[in-house]
């Protein structure tokens, strides 16, 4: 949240309506739960939402799976609702959100510096209400959580379906190549390692103690299997599945 931003503005992520007017002169009287990695961060947060009456705790996070303690904490809170504070990329930080959300019983809105996208629906995917990008000014946010206890929608329906139906698709072609992958012998795999971890055809062979023919022979037969032109696609096509593992659930 931008908390320099205190004039009136809106947001295209945050609905629209009745509750949207007067909101920064409003004063709106609600529990509130500070989830941020950040202690000066969410310390800024606090001051600026409790000019607006809003009684705010922070729960602090490390990350590094210490979810169980922030749940705790949020329950200790009596929030009525509850924003996280975190960017979802890279991909480990993403997991991390999706963890702490997942089972709560609590209602979450999520203020993200990661545009929108594929990560944002993961997260609605996981529970939260609303995602909200960081810019988003006091009033803005203040509006967001009046529509959110009010039991209106604080994001636009059409962009929160869109932003679902990105983290589906963005999964099924992971896992789609994941079966691309799993159709390589375990040289042609080992080949493919090494040409992602930066080595050059003739490197591969010395190390493997083949011929350049027939690494070069392997790498067709890779590319082939993976259903790719080049090289460096394959090598893409390998870095993108190693760097976003799929977790149980993902893919629907």
């Amino acid at each position: 949240m931008n908390v320099q931003t205190v004039e009136t503005h809106h947001d295209p992520a945050v609905g629209t309506g009745p509750a949207a007017a007067g909101a920064a002169v409003a004063q709106l009287s609600v529990r509130l739960a500070v989830v941020e990695r950040e202690p000066l961060v969410a310390s800024t947060v606090r001051r600026a939402l409790e000019t607006r009456g809003v009684d705010v705790t922070l729960v602090p996070w490390s990350g590094g799976g210490d979810e169980a303690q922030v749940r705790r904490g949020v329950a200790a809170a009596h929030a009525d609702r509850v924003l996280l504070m975190t960017p979802l990329s890279p991909w480990p930080l993403l997991r991390e959100a999706q963890a702490l959300v997942l089972g709560a019983t609590e209602r979450w809105l999520l203020l993200t510096v990661t545009p929108p996208g594929p990560a944002w629906g993961a997260m609605l995917d996981a529970g939260v209400e609303a995602v909200l990008p960081s810019s988003t000014g006091l009033d803005a946010t203040v509006t967001a959580l009046e529509r959110s206890t009010s039991g209106l929608a604080v994001m636009d329906p059409a962009l929160e379906a869109r932003l679902r139906q990105d983290w589906q698709g963005m999964t099924t072609e992971l896992a789609l190549m994941r079966l691309r992958l799993d159709r390589l012998s375990p040289r042609e795999t080992q080949v493919l390692e090494r040409l992602y971890d930066g080595d050059v055809v003739r490197q591969v062979a010395d190390n493997l103690g083949v011929t350049q023919h027939t690494v070069r022979t392997q790498v067709k037969s890779v590319m082939r299997k993976l259903e790719v032109n080049t090289q460096l696609a394959a090598v893409a096509v390998f870095g993108w599945v190693k760097e976003h593992p799929l977790a149980p659930g993902d893919v629907r």
